[in-house]
């Protein structure tokens, strides 16, 4: 389900949006707040600094990001419909384009003085609204429904739309409580609609309040930052907030610093929790900066995506990245508490659950039994993102990796074992450049694993067959040639070298000598990678 409020400024897509976003109980992202959240000044000063046509450009690439998002309303800026491209993404993948209008007299009277819209030089008056809603209504007109808000209060245009809008939003079933019974104990918590308890979760894990830093990327902060802020915020609690740039470009020394300087102007001290609201990057981010900033202060985990509810929020490694690789620059450190919260993944791309599925197959296939029954049989419910379905999934790989970390903190034994499909899969993502998302190369690293250990005399061709038969099922590639790009076999060979997890010049693989019986190898022959990434 997604909607998408278009029309001119005054014609009510931010209060229409808010209303819709309470009725269905789905987040509201504002594109204008999305593109001063960004470029960290209002739109008025960016038409200044960089003229309209610096604001459109933002503005395509928040359009962009907002469109490949899941279950949600979008409220567009008044002239976002106006790009060719801007529509053909907005209409793309089934969105219903609502376009909200009025007349020019109704429109002059809530857009007030008007004081922040840079299209008007001076006071809007009847005239100039007339001459932009003229210049715009043939394109206006292009959205699939028209729907005129002249006399209707926001209830009732709310009321209208979603008298056709049927979203399945609620559910979810109770909480799930798993804990990781390391040398700092801490609990995971897996349910629906968390962040809306997410005061008392963090009274009863015994994080001090008094005074919490909530960081987030930029584009979750327009989803979700404010409303987990205020639910923060109380009599004797205040919040500082810092938001980032999304992306791996976040991941870097450079901005581990803005996040020390922000933090440490706000008032931190030893008993100052920040609270990672996010993704994987803003969990290796801000748990880096929580390990480090005044010698270690406390700090939540609330993981927004898929792959790093049911990966990298759980087991406490967190890094930056170097010029020279990847996380090379972390510590070990565990969370306080982790919140996994499965309704924010119905906002999430199909590429990025995607990402996050490949772990959770991986988690499936190095345990075998009940759990990978569940994704073998269950894979339509778990695709359409219902939400009892996907706590059963969260919490059952958490707890996988809960048995993983327990046993091995510190990733010197057993622990390695959940690195199934990832030496070649962080190959896939090098020769990529990183456009390979994570999940998907490690889908094709576990397919070619699966042959490895079928040549090399582990698994049984049939279970091999299970394994690249049960990927493919899911959409992931499985072959060289199904995998995005020009990749040859000798060139994710040379990438091997690079792994960082090799050991005396050696590349440590997992293999399987059967689903469910993850083991280590330091001895596969370089002939029969090449033979396993050929596919013979």
């Amino acid at each position: 389900m997604k909607i998408v409020l278009v029309g001119m400024m005054g014609a009510g897509k931010t209060a229409v949006g808010e209303g819709l976003s309470r009725r269905l109980g789905v987040p509201l992202l504002d594109t204008d707040a999305l593109v001063e959240a960004s470029a960290g000044m209002s739109i008025a000063r960016i038409f200044e600094r960089e003229g309209e046509q610096g604001f459109r450009r933002r503005e395509r690439r928040v359009v962009a990001q907002a469109a490949a998002l899941e279950n949600l309303v979008i409220a567009a800026g008044g002239g976002a419909w106006m790009d060719e491209k801007n529509r053909e993404i907005l209409l793309a993948g089934g969105a219903r384009v609502i376009r909200l209008f009025a007349p020019a007299g109704e429109l002059l009277k809530r857009l007030g003085d008007a004081g922040d819209r840079p299209l008007f030089r001076s006071l809007p008056s009847k005239e100039n609204v007339e001459e932009i809603m003229g210049q715009r209504e043939e394109i206006y007109s292009l959205a699939p429904e028209q729907l005129n808000t002249e006399g209707l209060g926001v209830d009732e245009v709310v009321s209208r739309i979603v008298r056709e809008e049927s979203a399945n939003v609620a559910g979810g079933g109770d909480a799930v409580r798993l804990t990781v019974a390391v040398a700092d104990p801490y609990e995971v918590v897996v349910g629906s609609a968390l962040r809306q308890r997410i005061p008392e979760l963090l009274e009863g894990a015994g994080v001090p309040a008094r005074r919490i830093g909530l960081a987030s990327d930029h584009l979750v902060w327009t989803l979700y930052g404010e409303e987990v802020r205020d639910r923060l915020e109380g009599p004797g609690c205040s919040v500082v907030d810092w938001q980032f740039p999304p992306g791996e470009a976040s991941k870097s020394l450079s901005e581990l610093g803005r996040a020390y300087d922000h933090f440490l102007e706000g008032g931190a001290e030893r008993d100052f929790p920040l609270v990672a609201l996010g993704g994987g990057v803003t969990g290796d981010l801000i748990g880096l900066a929580a390990a480090t900033l005044l010698r270690g202060i406390p700090y939540v985990q609330v993981p927004t995506t898929l792959l790093a509810q049911v990966d990298s929020s759980v087991g406490g490694k967190v890094a930056v990245n170097h010029p020279r690789g990847k996380n090379l620059v972390g510590a070990f450190y565990q969370p306080r508490l982790v919140l996994c919260d499965v309704s924010f993944l119905r906002t999430l791309s199909g590429p990025e659950f995607l990402s996050g599925m490949g772990e959770v197959l991986k988690h499936g296939i190095i345990t075998g039994g009940s759990y990978l029954n569940l994704l073998a049989e269950r894979g339509d419910r778990i695709m359409e993102r219902d939400l009892e379905v996907l706590l059963d999934v969260v919490a059952g790989s958490c707890r996988i990796k809960a048995s993983y970390v327990i046993r091995d903190e510190r990733e010197g034994g057993v622990r390695r074992h959940l690195n199934f499909g990832h030496t070649l899969g962080h190959a896939v993502e090098s020769a990529s450049g990183g456009a390979i998302p994570h999940g998907v190369a490690v889908a094709f690293g576990m397919a070619a694993a699966a042959r490895i250990s079928r040549y090399e005399g582990h698994l049984s061709a049939g279970e091999a067959r299970f394994i690249e038969d049960l990927l493919s099922r899911w959409g992931y590639p499985v072959s060289l040639e199904e995998l995005p790009g020009a990749f040859g076999a000798d060139e994710l060979l040379q990438n091997l070298k690079f792994d960082k997890k090799r050991r005396d010049g050696r590349t440590h693989w997992v293999l399987l000598r059967g689903v469910g019986q993850p083991l280590v190898s330091g001895d596969v022959p370089e002939k029969t990678v090449l033979r396993a990434l050929r596919g013979e």
